[in-house]
């Protein structure tokens, strides 16, 4: 592979890094840490049971 083919593919790596930071940090604000997820079932237990 030519010097010019692997910075090539490392500029791809580095911003394919970036794009999966970018997410976890969308899905975090999303589902913040310290709250459990709350599934449908989670909901339709509690509403059967009155909890």
């Amino acid at each position: 592979m030519s010097h010019s083919n692997s910075s090539k593919v490392g500029e791809i790596f580095t911003a394919a890094g970036a794009a999966f930071s970018k997410l976890s940090e969308l899905i975090m604000t999303l589902h913040p840490v310290g709250e459990p997820p709350v599934s449908k079932y989670d909901i339709e237990y509690a509403e059967c049971h009155g909890t």
